[in-house]
């Protein structure tokens, strides 16, 4: 299993796994106490009757001088009177029992052998296989001692208990549910200021914010605190690496112009190798320091944040300026670029990286370069240039990508277009793929993230 998808790792599951477990362990022992205090309270109350019976049996049983029993009434609770009912009494004598209840048919209450006491007592005893509680009391008024029993069927009272329990854990049962839909209600809402805090930094990755509202909780609030103040001093260190980056660029190409004015004086001259030699070295180190430079720059704006530009006026431009610089090869340039779409790239790194592919396709196109887009996978696009030139065969097109290499030395350039296309590519996450193109030469395609 991912470590990173375990529930623990996500502190919603935390919240609510421990929430879950509390309540049911609360509701657990709520069940467990409030049971066995029912039962309890029944089983008094039960005892309670039972006693009552007792004295009332008592009261109106009549002992004649020669020890014959007789009723003055029934008693009060007609469930004695009705055979099975599970409410039973008997009154015996030394010799076993001499009157009882209509509800004992032909059965009868075996006590326990022994003298009993004189005030009442409970027991428990079996009729039938059944479980029963009874209540007894001796008289020994009269010609000889008369043993008075009143019973109940334990089922009598299992059930009221066991009604009870299934009412207490319904209820109990809608309690859980109420309570883990308050807990999730409640994580919920705990930890809807980290999602928006979440939201607000995609707002700020993708440039549509310079830095996070302070509206939040206090508990968030140092933290967001702490965000902006990191955001600022990433921001503060890209417009210092772009300022000594353009420093750098101002101290190096300052000399190289001198260098080229020197090398056009000494074709003029009368040196024209000499000044050829110089001028082609001036030309390449001009190029090679553009490329350190665009390197130094994607990876200081990769660093900070708010990385967002709109495509079509970059390659808008870029087609202006190449349909001038090739305006006397009549070159069709077609741009299909989807008007609204934003990738997530410096606007200079953007036009360095497209400017490249289309200086490229101009060079070698007869007479057609097509721009045009195509999705990718996980939020992506493919910007795509194609031209009708003789294109690359599959074994060179791994080598063009090496800094200075040149499938055609009769070709204007460095060599170094296509490495920065590939380098810049590389800091921002995207690939580049060469390929045959439907116009019959080459199709290059560079990966960008897109972005609203």
């Amino acid at each position: 299993m991912n470590p990173l998808r375990h529930p623990w790792n996500s502190l919603h599951a935390r919240l609510l796994i421990g929430a879950a477990l509390w309540i049911a362990i609360a509701l657990a022992a709520s069940d467990f106490a409030i049971s066995a205090l029912f039962r309890q309270h029944v089983t008094s109350q039960f005892v309670h009757e039972l006693t009552d019976h007792l004295s009332e049996l008592q009261a109106i049983a009549h002992v004649g001088p020669c020890g014959s029993i007789s009723m003055a009434r029934p008693l009060s609770d007609p469930r004695f009177e009705v055979p099975g009912s599970g409410f039973y009494w008997q009154i015996s004598g030394a010799e076993g029992p001499c009157f009882k209840s209509p509800s004992l048919g032909a059965d009868s209450i075996r006590l326990r052998a022994g003298p009993a006491p004189l005030d009442p007592y409970i027991t428990r005893l079996r009729l039938n296989s059944k479980p029963i509680m009874l209540t007894e009391w001796v008289v020994r008024d009269g010609p000889r001692p008369l043993r008075f029993s009143v019973g109940a069927g334990m089922e009598q009272l299992d059930s009221v208990v066991d009604r009870f329990t299934q009412l207490l854990r319904l209820s109990l049962g809608v309690i859980a549910v109420g309570l883990i839909s308050a807990a999730v209600a409640q994580v919920a809402l705990g930890l809807r200021p980290l999602k928006r805090l979440k939201k607000m930094l995609v707002e700020v990755r993708t440039g549509h914010s310079e830095h996070l509202p302070e509206d939040f909780p206090n508990e968030v609030r140092p933290l967001v605190a702490e965000l902006n103040s990191l955001i600022e001093t990433n921001q503060e260190r890209v417009r210092r690496a772009r300022a000594q980056a353009g420093n750098l660029a101002h101290a190096l190409k300052g000399p190289l112009a001198i260098l080229v004015d020197e090398a056009q004086r000494l074709s003029n001259a009368g040196n024209a190798a000499v000044g050829e030699v110089v001028m082609q070295q001036c030309v390449t180190m001009n190029r090679h320091i553009d490329y350190q430079l665009a390197r130094a720059r994607a990876a200081a704006t990769r660093a900070g944040s708010g990385l967002r530009c709109s495509l079509p006026p970059i390659v808008g431009a870029i087609i202006s300026a190449m349909a001038r610089l090739y305006g006397d090869r009549q070159l069709v340039f077609e741009n299909s670029l989807d008007p609204e779409i934003n990738v997530a790239c410096d606007p200079e790194d953007a036009n360095e990286m497209i400017g490249n592919l289309v200086d490229n396709a101009a060079k070698w196109a007869n007479s057609h370069v097509k721009i045009r887009n195509e999705p990718g996978k996980d939020g992506s696009v493919w910007i795509i240039v194609e031209d009708d030139g003789p294109g690359i065969d599959p074994e060179s097109r791994a080598t063009v990508f090496g800094i200075g290499r040149r499938l055609d030395e009769q070709k204007p350039g460095s060599g170094l277009g296509l490495a920065i296309v590939k380098d810049l590519l590389e800091l921002y996450g995207g690939r580049v793929r060469l390929d045959r193109s439907p116009l019959g030469g080459l199709l290059a395609a560079i990966e960008l993230e897109l972005t609203r």
